[in-house]
């Protein structure tokens, strides 16, 4: 991946402010024409704010970051002019022959690749991962890879992120970039590994068996088992038994039913007869003697010396009524017998049903739950082998897995013992030449501890052989990616480099223009004679009447 140009313009007139294009191989530079009189309007001129350009269009997260400063405050001219000409970015890129359009707006930070606006800068960096950055781990974002293609503030050769990074990214993006197998999962896939072997004896152990052929005939006569089980519960002798049996108790029901029915009508007899006798009772000196001495003064003129007297005819009444309800008492106490007779009978035929019944449900469930009960303990057991079967062979087929993913683990092993040596050596070389001192890479595999570290290097670095030491990686992994054919930034983008020696710095320039890596940088008027510099490496020229953004 190589940039191919960037371009300032007014996306409210389309105005183009700058349009600068990149050298393809070798030296980009961004000039500071002023000379010492005028070094104090150097540093706000542009040379940074280009190169923060670059970065924003490289997902850096605000626009606020040309315009604000910790040490100067807001430009208010600059800021005043972004936003009153709706002022935009456009990084034109070069991926294996195919161009790639980044734009930004700085005066509402919308994003757009290719055309395709994104909501959200999460999603547009996202997608610049997927440009840039190929099959990069899921645990690092964009941003926390292409800092160490750009950099602006950061002094750190190897902590090329901010003071909140963790050692584990560091692991992660090293990893990625020098190609090495991240094998953090060995330790645990050695355990599982032991983990499963045990499970594994212990099956063979508990059923006697050692291959998975045997656990499938051992399934196979479970399954026989209750196979039989179940005919034998589907064809049992206790059957015709329980028919005889019912046959006895249905016997005894209707007989049971038959006095019931008895009991009742003779219940509802008894009381009838109690309404009659309540009837009669209340008949007794009730007599209409009005009538009644008519009916007798008739009877006693027609009928001369009748022998009864009138007090003895209406006594004769009364008489009738207590001779029907003595009868109707008696034929009640006779029928309240029977009822209490017929109760009995009907309790102790009840009573012989129950106990027949229960006695007969009992022996039938007895029978019937010992059959079940063998048939479900052959199945319980023909499912638990069933399933001790199928995990048997689960733990096989994981077992294999994890020797197949040691296995590729130990190949890469050797592979990434070669990238190492191999990053090593070329980083060895580079700071021989750009430092004129040996520094090499001592590598870790833990991930608390920083991935890499340098062999050699005692003390802190000043500013400028820090800087020389920040080219001197970048440019042997430029190298590194070339030899391993990976897709990466081919370039590199470094601020304040005033205070790198002047020899130091001639190195690090013919390195570039050796190498053929794009190396992007701001440089001073004064500089560039001493350092032998071409025109054409010149990309941008700024002064204080000259500015970056013309405003």
């Amino acid at each position: 991946m190589r940039l191919i140009s960037l371009k300032i313009y007014k996306k409210k007139n389309g105005e183009v402010i700058r349009d600068v294009k990149f050298n393809e191989h070798g030296l980009s530079l961004i000039c500071d024409l002023d000379g010492d009189e005028n070094r104090a309007h150097g540093s706000s001129i542009g040379k940074t704010a280009f190169i923060r350009c670059i970065d924003i269009c490289l997902g850096a997260k605000t626009s606020k970051i040309l315009y604000e400063s910790k040490g100067m405050g807001e430009n208010v001219i600059l800021k005043d002019f972004i936003y009153e000409n709706q002022v935009s970015l456009m990084l034109m890129c070069e991926n294996d022959g195919a161009s790639v359009c980044l734009e930004r707006n700085l005066f509402d930070n919308k994003e757009y690749v290719n055309g395709e606006k994104f909501k959200k800068i999460e999603d547009y960096n996202a997608k610049l991962k997927e440009i840039f950055f190929p099959n990069s781990p899921s645990s690092l974002s964009f941003r926390q890879l292409i800092p160490l293609f750009i950099r602006i503030d950061n002094e750190e050769p190897i902590k090329y992120l901010d003071n909140f990074a963790k050692n584990n990214n560091y692991y992660y993006a090293y990893s990625y970039f020098l190609n090495l197998y991240v094998d953090e999962k060995e330790s645990s896939l050695n355990d599982e590994l032991l983990e499963k072997e045990e499970e594994l004896k212990k099956l063979e152990g508990k059923y006697k068996i050692k291959y998975a052929d045997d656990f499938d005939k051992l399934v196979e006569e479970k399954d026989k088992i209750v196979k039989e089980k179940k005919s034998i519960v589907h064809n049992n002798d206790y059957v015709g038994d329980f028919s005889s049996k019912e046959t006895n108790n249905a016997a005894l029901v209707e007989d049971l039913d038959r006095k019931t029915d008895e009991l009742n009508a003779k219940r509802y007899k008894s009381r009838q007869l109690t309404k009659v006798i309540e009837a009669e009772n209340s008949k007794l000196f009730e007599i209409d003697e009005g009538i009644l001495k008519e009916l007798y003064d008739d009877a006693n003129e027609n009928i001369k010396n009748l022998s009864k007297s009138f007090r003895e005819f209406t006594s004769f009444h009364n008489d009738m009524c207590l001779m029907r309800k003595n009868k109707f008492v008696n034929d009640k106490k006779l029928i309240d017998e029977e009822i209490k007779k017929l109760e009995i009978e009907v309790e102790n035929t009840r009573k012989s049903f129950c106990d027949n019944f229960i006695e007969f449900k009992i022996s039938v469930d007895d029978k019937e739950n010992s059959l079940f009960d063998e048939y479900y303990s052959a199945k319980k057991e023909y499912e638990e082998t069933l399933d001790s079967c199928n995990k048997y062979k689960e733990i096989k087929v994981r077992i294999t897995e994890i020797k197949s993913s040691l296995s590729k683990i130990d190949n890469s092993k050797a592979v990434n013992e070669e990238n190492q040596y191999k990053f090593s050596s070329l980083l060895k070389e580079q700071t021989e030449k750009l430092l004129e001192n040996s520094y090499t890479v001592k590598y870790s595999n833990k991930m608390k501890d920083m991935i890499i570290t340098l062999k050699g290097l005692s003390g802190n670095l000043g500013t400028g052989d820090g800087k020389v030491l920040s080219y001197a990686i970048n440019s042997s992994l430029y190298r590194f990616f070339l030899e391993k054919h990976m897709t990466m930034p081919f370039f590199i983008i470094q601020d304040r480099m005033e205070n790198v020696e002047i020899i130091k710095m001639k190195r690090i320039i013919e390195d570039a223009r050796q190498c053929g890596i794009q190396y992007i940088i701001p440089i001073l008027h004064d500089r560039i004679e001493n350092l032998e510099i071409d025109d054409s490496e010149i990309i941008l020229k700024l002064s204080k009447n000259e500015k970056l953004f013309k405003c």
